[in-house]
């Protein structure tokens, strides 16, 4: 769940396995502060040990964010939603080691819903 103020104007999680393989987790183009969800994933995300997270925000400060309240003044880091900040929630689990085969379908068990 990413989380930022007025300011905030996009939001990417993105991970980068021990193999080098990429992968954008989530990405919203389009942030709205009115938007505070919290996403889930069809099928889990195995991130094995040697993983990369990266969470990267963009804000908008300009006279052209209709929801700035005032581009002339620098802006800090504050708790009040004149104020800006960023928290970037993910969950995780510790899993047992499995030995699942990248392309052969998730066992029963691991699936979401199941």
């Amino acid at each position: 769940m990413p989380h930022m103020h007025l300011r905030g104007k996009a939001a990417l999680y993105e991970i980068t396995y021990p193999d080098g393989k990429h992968e954008t987790l989530l990405h919203v183009p389009k942030y709205q502060f009115n938007w505070q969800h919290s996403y889930a994933f069809r099928e889990p995300v195995f991130a094995p040990a040697g993983s990369m997270l990266r969470f990267t925000l963009w804000w908008d400060n300009s006279e052209d964010n209709p929801n700035n309240p005032d581009p002339s003044v620098d802006v800090r880091w504050g708790r009040p939603t004149h104020a800006e900040m960023s928290q970037g929630y993910m969950s995780f689990q510790t899993m047992e080691e499995r030995h699942i085969v990248v392309g052969e379908p998730l066992p029963d068990d691991l699936r979401v819903g199941t």
